[in-house]
């Protein structure tokens, strides 16, 4: 039976690294080389690669120097791990241990006890015989790392919600309720390629109008159904979506105050198109705001007895949102 976390340790992931450190600092190329010292199984991922984004920073305080790790997997999950040092090249080689941790966890358990760059001393021998030298192992230098398959990921599901204004009902803004169900698939060959589905219920805040000496009051209730085909990340924790929505439901009208006083009732049908952003409060929290247009696609007229237009859809309203979502 093969060991497990021997077949991890064996793998080869490509990642997308970037250091950033202070003047009088440590290159970016001695950054790397303290990585290999712990671990070779990873290799800089090319563009078209899904990989982790792992970005090291060093500051300096009034106390010393502080360095963080920021891991971003490729689902959107972040996790950041600090460390805090006398010296900035002391917080260089803490972020490269944990960098390497993070990418091979069996580091931890390969890892001496004795302090690194503080070898014990070896005490002198008189006449022993001279000790054969072994040679050292011979790691690949990155350019020669082959990337191996990446970690498998998993769909995420999550929940969102939250209120809005659409133009779309009567051309004038109403206040919407929007409360959604996602499932966001992991990328697909490229970052960007990474769909999500929606299913959903979307409620207005009654509106009225005024027609003479009479009332109408108006209500919509409506399933909603999206998909976001695609993902494009735009910084840390940040990403934008376009997307696709239908809404299918019905509109409510109520008039008061006239000779004959009606209620009735229509069914709904619209297509919409939004681009929302996508802010990574935390590993499973997230704000979304979004902002698009709405093709009403039944615009029935709502009319007095007296054939007087009291309510009709426009060809194309204008839509915003802002969400609040939780990963489940």
């Amino acid at each position: 039976m093969t060991d497990s976390r021997a077949a991890t340790a064996e793998a080869v992931e490509p990642i997308a690294l970037r250091y950033e450190g202070r003047d009088g600092c440590p290159t970016g190329a001695h950054f790397l080389g303290r990585i290999i010292t712990h671990t070779s199984h990873w290799t800089l991922a090319n563009a078209e690669d899904n990989a982790r984004l792992f970005v090291a920073r060093v500051e300096r305080g009034s106390k010393g120097y502080t360095g963080s790790l920021s891991v971003t997997g490729t689902d959107g999950a972040k996790s950041i791990r600090k460390v805090a040092g006398s010296s900035c090249d002391e917080v260089v080689r803490g972020l490269a241990m944990i960098t390497a941790v993070a990418i091979d966890p069996t580091v931890i358990d390969a890892r001496p006890d004795v302090v690194e760059d503080e070898p014990l001393p070896v005490p002198p021998v008189e006449n022993a015989p001279p000790c054969p030298v072994q040679p050292a192992e011979k790691r690949s230098p990155i350019s020669r790392l082959h990337p191996a398959s990446p970690p498998k990921r998993y769909a995420v599901v999550y929940a969102e919600g939250g209120p809005g204004v659409s133009s779309a009902l009567v051309g004038s803004p109403v206040t919407i309720i929007t409360v959604e169900v996602g499932v966001r698939l992991p990328p697909l060959r490229r970052r960007w390629l990474a769909p999500s589905f929606t299913l959903g219920f979307r409620q207005s805040l009654p509106w009225g109008t005024q027609s003479g000496t009479g009332q109408s009051q108006f209500l919509w209730t409506a399933g909603a159904v999206g998909v976001c085909p695609v993902a494009f990340p735009a910084g840390e924790s940040l990403d934008v979506t376009p997307c696709v929505s239908v809404d299918a439901g019905t509109l409510f009208a109520k008039t008061t105050g006239l000779p004959r006083n009606d209620l009735a009732h229509r069914f709904w049908l619209d297509v919409g198109l939004n681009a929302g952003i996508r802010w990574a409060l935390s590993p499973k929290a997230s704000l979304r705001a979004l902002a698009g247009v709405v093709f009403p696609l039944t615009r029935d007229r709502f009319l007095l007895e007296d054939a007087s237009l009291v309510s009709q859809a426009p060809p194309v309203g204008v839509a915003g949102e802002l969400r609040f979502g939780w990963q489940l």
